[in-house]
């Protein structure tokens, strides 16, 4: 996933969805929230749109019992430029205390966030900067 990741952050994004689509393809029946919600990230900036929303579809309604962290639903919310939903998710995660909430502040795919002021309330109701740390991210 991370050479998705890094493939999308270069600007090559034909070639970080033909990664994840190899990715999704492996995992069988098995729901990996974290694939998924990376994916529709990564397929969102490829301009796969549909494909990206089916991602995130899969993770609003998932499989009875299984456990999705809202972190995995903002990212594919931003991907998707829904800032609301993607900061919803953010506040539920916080509310939840997940883990993966640690990456908020210096993940890139937050970039388009760092200056919303919801955005900037979340890190500091984290004890983190309010600004964060601004990475460089490639945008077509």
């Amino acid at each position: 996933m991370m050479i998705a990741w890094n493939h999308s952050l270069q600007g090559k994004h034909q070639l970080a969805a033909a990664q994840c689509d190899s990715l999704l393809g492996e995992r069988g029946v098995r729901f990996d929230h974290m694939l998924i919600g990376s994916c529709a990230w990564v397929k969102a900036r490829a301009n796969q749109r549909v494909e990206a929303q089916e991602l995130l579809d899969s993770l609003l309604n998932p499989p009875i019992g299984a456990r999705v962290d809202p972190v995995t639903i903002s990212w594919a919310c931003l991907g998707l430029d829904d800032v609301d939903c993607s900061i919803e998710q953010l506040e539920r995660a916080l509310q939840q205390r997940s883990s993966n909430m640690i990456y908020t502040q210096v993940a890139p795919a937050w970039n388009p966030l760092r200056e919303n002021p919801r955005f900037q309330t979340i890190l500091e109701r984290m004890n983190l900067p309010p600004k964060g740390v601004r990475y460089p991210l490639v945008r077509d």
